[in-house]
């Protein structure tokens, strides 16, 4: 006796490009076609599914499925899925075994067809009649365009239709999880809505370089405050004990052996630092393909540190009046420093400074919760700089107001 299923779905389901559904059967779908005799995922379901509709359509059933799939579902079950798509999906299979016969024929001859290319002894003709005859590179070409453009397209619906993809899953990410909210809401949000590549790629390209730079947060909710501070804390101890064995051991090249001979040491020394901070500065603001670089290594996030972003934040400024400040404090603060204490003392300042100030501030906002905050520049450094300077000639000014007292 023959037996018909009903539809599980009243609206019938598609099939992608891929050979995916749009909309996957589910769990309980998948028990009710296959039955409970034996058990299989709703992975593997609907991949037995879209692949017996997809051969359906293009009249191809009578190739063998996929090995992976033969040695997993018994044939049983694989016949019960082809009946119940007949009974539910039902498709003209001959009419499409048909068609793919036409097809097969028209590519043999295309394949093996070939004519003379001099338009005479009834040869192919070009377009408009060419007397060349038909172009294969012509054909060739117009066939990459096709692609080329279906699948820029491709890409174009998909990053649009990502915005929402994205919002939902940062919000079943973000839900029940605070240490995620204080962070996600302010990281996300920036590159939202989403412009449209053809109306205006360049937007478009940043925003896409702006997500894709940002790290993936999912993987440091996890950290402990001690696993976000202790790595940081080991790289600061050892950079001021490196610093002090530079400042020890450095000796000054000789003046023919400078890379600027006629430059003076420390404007030498100093321009280097203002230069590397100027460059810094404009790869924020003008050279998008450079920011996954910038903040993994340049910005201290205490969500998800960087032991490294310690010393790469003393060189980074995302506004110029922020490296303007800091750069006009050290270049004449910083010159008189250079020139009192040497190059090895003066490099060992502003780099210990700008250490300590950086894992203060990493310490500050991970011990406050601050999670989402982040930290830059070389004002710890500039800092340093200053409180030299006032540690050195502190004898003089204290002796210069003791003689004044006494006269």
């Amino acid at each position: 006796m023959q037996t018909t299923s009903t539809p599980l779905d009243p609206k019938p389901k598609k099939l992608r490009d891929d050979n995916t559904w749009e909309d996957p059967f589910t769990t309980t779908e998948i028990k009710k076609i296959y039955g409970h005799t034996r058990k299989i995922s709703p992975k593997l379901g609907n991949r037995v599914l879209a692949l017996l509709h997809s051969r359906r359509l293009s009249g191809t059933l009578d190739i063998n499925l996929p090995a992976e799939v033969t040695r997993t579902v018994p044939q049983s079950q694989i016949d019960k899925a082809l009946e119940w798509l007949r009974a539910n999906y039902p498709v003209d299979e001959d009419a499409c075994i048909m068609q793919r016969i036409e097809r097969e024929e028209l590519e043999d001859e295309e394949k093996y067809n070939y004519h003379p290319q001099s338009g005479s002894y009834g040869a192919q003709l070009g377009e408009q009649n060419d007397a060349y005859g038909r172009s294969v590179f012509q054909k060739m070409r117009e066939k990459n365009e096709k692609q080329y453009f279906e699948e820029e397209e491709r890409k174009r619906k998909a990053w649009l239709e990502g915005e929402a993809q994205e919002y939902e899953q940062m919000r079943r990410q973000v839900k029940g999880n605070t240490k995620l909210q204080k962070f996600e809401e302010a990281a996300v949000v920036e590159a939202r809505p989403r412009a449209d590549p053809k109306v205006n790629p360049y937007l478009a390209w940043r925003q896409r370089l702006h997500i894709e730079s940002v790290p993936n947060q999912v993987e440091a909710v996890d950290l402990t405050t001690s696993q976000r501070l202790l790595l940081p804390l080991l790289f600061s101890f050892l950079t001021l004990g490196l610093c002090y064995v530079f400042a020890q051991n450095y000796e000054p090249p000789q003046r023919q052996d400078r890379l600027w001979p006629d430059v003076p040491p420390a404007l030498a020394t100093v321009g280097t630092i203002v230069a590397a901070n100027i460059a810094v500065t404009i790869m924020w603001r003008h050279i998008p393909p450079s920011w996954k670089l910038l903040n993994r290594f340049f910005v201290i996030v205490p969500f998800y540190p960087h032991s490294v972003s310690l010393i790469g934040s003393m060189f980074s400024h995302q506004t110029f009046k922020h490296l303007f400040t800091n750069m006009l404090v050290l270049t004449f603060m910083g010159t008189r420093v250079h020139d009192e204490l040497g190059r090895g003392n003066f490099l060992a300042i502003y780099l210990a400074s700008g250490v300590v100030g950086s894992m203060m501030s990493l310490t500050n906002f991970v011990l406050l919760s601050q999670l989402g905050m982040s930290s830059l520049g070389a004002s710890a450094g500039t800092s340093g700089i200053v409180a030299a300077w006032c540690m050195f000639h502190s004898k003089f000014v204290l002796s210069h107001k003791f003689v004044s007292m006494s006269s």
